[in-house]
């Protein structure tokens, strides 16, 4: 049994054409020259489907989580290498009517709509206004578009996406999945990423990671929407790590926002076991001070299905290893029911 914290070692990413990084296969290549044990977990693309999950595969928006948490297990027990892979060509390998027919997961009803509904039973129970939400979703967006205005993500101008979607959503407050993405993810062992001949200050550290999965499903929206899961995950977080240093100026966050609910309700809970009351003006007050993504948010830098997380542990694993004090990646599955939350920091 190994106990030191697995390192990512090297990252590669290729979003629309756009690739920075290294590819898995040369790591993979010394790796089996040196004769150390690799192992790959592969997230699943739109086109698997929603049910099928078989080992060693992972889906939905926390499912780069649940592969970090696996990889760290293995990493602990039997493996020298690890390998998390995604590849979604949302924009190129699907027609808009093989897209969309294929993310109709809960049937004729959209998920839009039931995150809609989901909000509603999460704004009655926080005894939150239709304004109060529409506030903090206003300042959402602007909190993402500052990131990926600074990253150089082409956007479309404020304003351009105000169209209605829900009777609680605008367009941009939705996932944008029109995006080709491929992401890997390599970890080691602190010894096989010496073998290996990565210096320590090109790694990160994998601090921390928990996860959690309640029934999910248009049935159980109620008992979603109360988020106890969510805290439960965060709290875990804090055991490992001190969370304050997630709110300092150079710490990178990657929280998940595919609807405002769902980074909403994160924050809260962040602000919560922080000690916090967790109410809407401090998270407004949050929102004003510092970027709570590194990609830029799941409309602005695309959503590619079940990636987003993969794509946010890259930048925010490079983030820390440029100098960034800590980082943090949340996970947000189906309708809320699988939560995941990640956070690395310097060797």
């Amino acid at each position: 049994m190994r106990n030191a914290s697995p390192w990512i070692v090297s990252t590669y990413l290729d979003v629309d054409g756009k690739v920075s990084g290294t590819r898995s296969e040369p790591v993979l290549a010394r790796a089996e020259s040196l004769g150390l044990v690799s192992r790959e977990l592969v997230i699943q693309p739109l086109s698997a489907g929603w049910d099928a999950e078989p080992p060693g595969t992972f889906k939905s928006g926390a499912g780069p989580i649940f592969a970090l948490a696996e990889a760290c297990r293995l990493l602990e027990s039997e493996a020298d290498v690890v390998v998390i892979s995604g590849k979604d060509l949302l924009r190129t390998g699907y027609t808009s009517e093989e897209r969309a027919r294929q993310m109709a997961v809960f049937g004729e009803v959209t998920v839009a709509d039931l995150y809609t509904d989901l909000a509603e039973v999460f704004m009655k129970n926080q005894g939150m206004s239709t304004d109060e939400f529409r506030e903090v979703a206003r300042a959402l967006e602007a909190n993402y578009r500052r990131t990926a205005e600074r990253r150089g993500v082409k956007i479309a101008p404020a304003g351009s996406h105000e169209r209605p979607v829900t009777r609680l959503f605008r367009l941009v407050d939705c996932a944008n999945p029109v995006v080709d993405f491929e992401g890997e993810v390599v970890l080691a062992t602190p010894e096989a990423a010496q073998k290996l001949g990565v210096a320590a200050t090109d790694c990160a550290r994998v601090a921390a990671v928990a996860t959690a999965e309640v029934p999910d499903g248009p049935s159980q929206i109620g008992a979603l929407a109360g988020y106890g899961h969510l805290r439960a995950v965060v709290e875990r977080i804090g055991e490992q790590v001190d969370l304050q240093r997630l709110l300092e100026p150079d710490a990178a966050l990657e929280v998940y926002t595919c609807f405002p609910v769902v980074p909403l309700a994160f924050l809260m809970a962040l602000l919560e076991t922080l000690g916090r009351e967790g109410t809407l003006a401090e998270v407004l007050e949050l929102l004003a001070e510092r970027e709570i993504t590194t990609t830029g948010g799941m409309n602005f830098a695309r959503a590619p299905w079940n990636n987003p997380a993969l794509h946010g542990l890259i930048l925010v694993a490079r983030a820390v290893v440029a100098g960034a004090g800590m980082g943090l990646v949340h996970g947000n599955g189906g309708l809320g029911g699988r939560q995941g939350v990640a956070v690395v920091g310097r060797v």
